[in-house]
């Protein structure tokens, strides 16, 4: 199973909430939620910060929105 933080950075409030739920449904193991305040993302990025590409795939497939960005996290 996937690992999945989930951040909103879109100002529009409870999106967070609704993309967990999503996933979740869908099988992705939510481990965080967050809200970035006073930002405004105009887009979608699904980031991957561990494991293979593959699995933000998975996560842009299931929300059905965004980009991929491959960003390994320098504190693993």
């Amino acid at each position: 199973r996937s690992r999945v933080h989930v951040t909103n950075a879109s100002g529009v409030r409870g999106l967070a909430r609704q993309a967990t739920t999503h996933l979740r449904t869908r099988g992705f193991d939510v481990v965080g939620i967050d809200t970035e305040r006073g930002a405004s993302a105009m887009a979608t990025e699904v980031a991957v910060h561990a494991g293979p590409p593959e699995h933000g795939y998975r996560v842009r497939r299931a929300l059905g929105v965004g980009g991929l960005v491959v960003r390994p996290d320098s504190t693993r």
